[in-house]
């Protein structure tokens, strides 16, 4: 899972034999990692957190093709905000408001 951070539209231009130019869209994302697994057994959703700003694989970028679009992510209140109080550690991240967990909602 991830959330989206920006969207970009770039037209890029191949100088090799002939000047041609390709348009090519892809996204900034941020990634989930998994912390509890859903199971129909116990009734619970699965439960997901961002992955650690300063883990290398934090943020990545996708082809807008292969995602799927419609999906809740719903922070589990209980357990709290990660920086509550403070002004995040990241403005690109948009991490101020972020949860210490959320469920995904399937």
């Amino acid at each position: 899972y991830t959330k989206v951070i920006s969207i970009h539209h770039v037209n890029v231009v191949c100088t090799a034999n002939m000047y041609e130019s390709c348009h090519i869209e892809f996204l900034l994302v941020r990634w989930y990692e998994s912390v509890q697994s859903h199971t129909w057994d116990t009734h619970t959703l699965g439960c997901i957190h961002f992955r650690p700003l300063e883990n290398q694989n934090a943020f990545g970028f996708m082809d807008p093709r292969v995602i799927l679009r419609a999906c809740h992510i719903i922070p589990a209140f209980a357990r709290g905000q990660r920086n509550p109080g403070e002004c995040g550690i990241s403005p690109l991240a948009g991490d101020k408001l972020n949860w210490c967990e959320y469920y995904i909602n399937r």
